[in-house]
């Protein structure tokens, strides 16, 4: 078990692909059981935090590191449910020019 959360990882079925304005539409998915809103969907190596969840297949989310650029995935990809920390601490987090210790 993780020391944040319940569970490293989660159940997750289906595909999904990502807008870059953060809209998550999902093939054969089931958000509303699987997910929750402040769980991390994680794709091709990046995380993105769910804000909100509409629907089995409709959800929206933010880039998983504050300050980061979302990035859009095509359809049909495969993905994994987490819960993560919420926040980071200063040391964590980057600012606008990539560097360690921005606490914004």
């Amino acid at each position: 078990m993780s020391a944040w959360g319940n569970k490293d990882s989660k159940t997750a079925s289906g595909t999904v692909a990502i807008s870059s304005a953060g809209a998550v539409t999902g093939s054969s998915t089931a958000l509303t059981t699987q997910a929750a809103v402040g769980d991390y969907i994680r794709v091709a190596s990046e995380d993105y935090l769910i804000t909100a969840i509409a629907s089995d297949t409709a959800a929206t989310v933010v880039a998983g590191v504050p300050g980061a650029t979302l990035t859009a995935v095509g359809s049909a990809t495969a993905y994994t449910l987490s819960e993560k920390p919420k926040s980071v601490s200063t040391s964590e987090s980057k600012n606008s020019s990539g560097t360690q210790g921005d606490p914004t």
